[in-house]
């Protein structure tokens, strides 16, 4: 009898995966030194096994005029070939003017506006309805004559349903489980039982809770078969269930990270539900240049569609006068020599080719890999001399990222989260939080003979994000042997004599340094600790929290106020790094470990290691309202690693 079991019939292994799967699914409440290397990718970034490089692929643009720029942004089911795989994730799909998709992929379009300009962008979900529930598994079709029966499930069709669920379903779920026929050969439900979840000494005082387990003949473009697919269906949760516990997996609505614009347009406590539309506009003034981006962000179903690709690149375009003012930057940046990269880390099941609920996303060993605009170890070309400006997107939903740059190339960092520093910093490795940006300059010297070279994965190091002249953010001498290719560059070509700026433009209209004397509450900084617990229960459940409380949209613990600026001290009370992200303001980072950064860093995500407290300033200018902190490893997130803030007007004197 032939049943898909999720374990035997494995494509693709990765042993980060593995553990980050375990971690999700059954994690104890001990936290030894190799829990925090759940999200540390080492040497590996989850490139496929064996891949191949691609030609690199220029993700489609869409550009403002006259300062507006209007696009209808859909997201749908989409159908695609993903490495050799044919896969249906949800994705992004586009309309603007006579522009519109005419090829579809794990990204949506890149956006070109300027520092003043108008952005409207009205979102139309067109995901299907669907009910609240989870893949399990899928068993062969020819299963469908046995279920037509109905009645009593028996111990034959017991160990199928086990062995085709991986154990997410016992035996003791199915004791005297009956099977309802909703249509013969289509549709079933099997009433279970879950066992439920008693204080430790108290397992006699509860009673086993009734679930439903609905089964559908469907088609898996991961097998290209069809099969019975087997969910969880979870009604039993009742309508008031958790929020915390994710959810509304095909809800959606707009989040434009980076942008420092009013809450009330950057609005992401929106919910648009399939077969509705909602409108945003974004009115930036004097917004800083650099490189943004954009995903949904519900919460319960944020990573979820971020793991299937639904994130887009916003660049703000210098203004003329810099481009005037600073020709080396403009020529780097002009679109013969710009190369916009999205890091992405797709995930979906290799049974079913779909990324079908949370369930799937942190399963053992079904993430496929990390891709740049869609693509595994894109081919980047450069000439000898010509120097490149690289904008990395970090939207992968969970894990940090390290790069290591061939020992030939010279590498400048000049903006990181989309904001511009002074000089450029040489630099031989980079390091990216999910969520961060990083701009760079890289060039070959211009006697350099054709040849090809890789840029390969490094061990992540949030140190290194601030100090690259330590020890350990050099280049290796040999590169290790498990370190993975991610971009592979081939230089060739005429020599080009191109410079590398001297200067920059630095962070623009309202980055100046933060200085003492705006700070309001120096002698009591804000607090934000990321905080992991796992309850004591006869079934583990982890909990995760901001300063002990996990999500409540209408709780508020911090109000600050328009016009003044706040020092705020991050930190971790778990063995398991956490990204610090807040909409709408970014700050300064001005201590690491007890380290000053010199000089502090712009940034709108920071990296939250173990055992080491980060300082960070923040100024509250021009835009008063609702907002969020959260952790930016987006699975976090979705189970209530979130905090409300607020600004409010500052007081009038009379």
């Amino acid at each position: 009898m032939k049943t898909y079991n999720t374990n035997s019939n494995r494509i693709h292994r990765y042993s980060f995966w593995a553990f980050i799967a375990i971690f999700f699914l059954s994690l104890s409440s001990s936290f030894g030194q190799e829990r925090h290397e759940m999200f540390i990718l080492k040497n590996r970034a989850d490139v496929l096994d064996n891949a191949k490089p691609h030609d690199f692929f220029k993700i489609p643009e869409l550009e403002s005029k006259d300062g507006r720029l209007e696009l209808d942004l859909f997201i749908n089911e989409q159908v695609f070939n993903f490495n050799g795989d044919k896969v249906k994730l949800r994705a992004y799909t586009y309309k603007s003017g006579d522009k519109s998709s005419t090829k579809i992929g794990p990204w949506g379009p890149t956006l070109r506006i300027q520092r003043n300009d108008r952005l409207s962008i009205t979102i139309h979900n067109n995901l299907p309805l669907g009910e609240e529930r989870n893949y399990l598994g899928s068993m062969a079709a020819k299963i469908s004559a046995r279920m037509d029966d109905g009645g009593k499930v028996d111990a034959r069709l017991k160990k199928v349903l086990v062995n085709a669920t991986d154990s997410l379903i016992t035996e003791a779920n199915l004791i005297g489980a009956t099977i309802d026929v909703i249509e013969k050969a289509k549709r079933w439900v099997i009433n279970g039982k879950l066992a439920c979840q008693c204080p430790l000494g108290e397992e006699g005082t509860c009673k086993k809770i009734d679930i439903e387990y609905p089964v559908e003949y469907a088609w898996n473009f991961g097998t290209e078969e069809y099969a019975l697919r087997i969910y969880e269906s979870l009604a039993h949760d009742g309508e008031n269930h958790d929020h915390n516990i994710p959810h509304g997996f095909n809800n959606t609505n707009l989040h434009t990270h980076g942008f420092h614009v009013s809450p009330n347009q950057d609005d992401i406590f929106r919910n648009v539900k399939p077969s509705f539309s909602s409108y945003y506009t974004y009115d930036l003034v004097d917004h800083t240049a650099g490189t943004m981006w954009y995903h949904p962000h519900v919460h319960g179903s944020t990573g979820l569609q971020v793991a299937s690709g639904m994130s887009g690149a916003i660049i703000i375009e210098d203004s003329k006068e810099v481009k005037e003012k600073y020709p080396n930057l403009a020529a780097a940046s002009d679109s013969a020599h710009e190369r916009i990269m999205i890091f992405n880390q797709i995930n979906y099941d290799i049974i079913t080719g779909e990324l079908n609920d949370f369930n799937v996303l942190n399963r053992v060993s079904e993430p496929k890999g990390t891709t740049v605009n869609g693509v595994v170890i894109p081919k980047m070309e450069i000439a000898p001399g010509e120097v490149q400006r690289w904008g990395l997107i970090h939207s992968g939903y969970a894990s940090s990222l390290g790069l290591e740059f061939p020992k030939e190339a010279k590498v400048w960092q000049i903006a990181v989260d989309g904001i511009l520093f002074s000089e450029p910093q040489e630099l031989e490795t980079v390091h990216m939080a999910p969520g961060n940006r990083t701009d760079l300059l890289i060039q070959f010297p211009k006697d350099m003979s054709p040849g090809e070279f890789k840029v390969v994965t490094t061990t992540y190091n949030s140190v290194c994000e601030y100090f690259h002249q330590d020890d350990e953010c050099k280049r290796n001498k040999a590169i290790d042997p498990d370190a993975e290719e991610i971009v592979h560059i081939i230089v060739k070509g005429d020599p080009v004599k191109m410079n590398v700026p001297s200067s920059l433009p630095g962070p623009g209209v309202g980055h100046d340094d933060i200085k003492d004397s705006e700070i309001v509450n120096m002698e009591n900084p804000r607090r934000t600790s990321f905080d992991l617990v796992v309850a004591a229960t006869d079934k583990d459940t982890t909990k995760y929290m901001i300063n002990n409380q996990a999500f409540e949209s209408y709780l508020i613990p911090d109000t600050l106020i328009e016009g003044t600026a706040e020092v705020w001290i991050v930190r971790t009370s778990n063995n398991i790094p956490h990204p610090y992200h807040i909409h709408i303001n970014p700050f300064q980072v001005t201590e690491i470990g007890g380290r000053e950064v010199n000089p502090p860093m712009w940034k709108d995500v920071v990296m939250a290691s173990e055992n080491q407290s980060l300082k960070i300033r923040s100024r509250y200018q021009k835009y008063i309202g609702d907002f969020v902190i959260h952790c930016h490893i987006l699975s976090h997130e979705d189970q209530g690693m979130m905090q409300r803030v607020r600004i409010i007007p500052k007081k009038k004197k009379n």
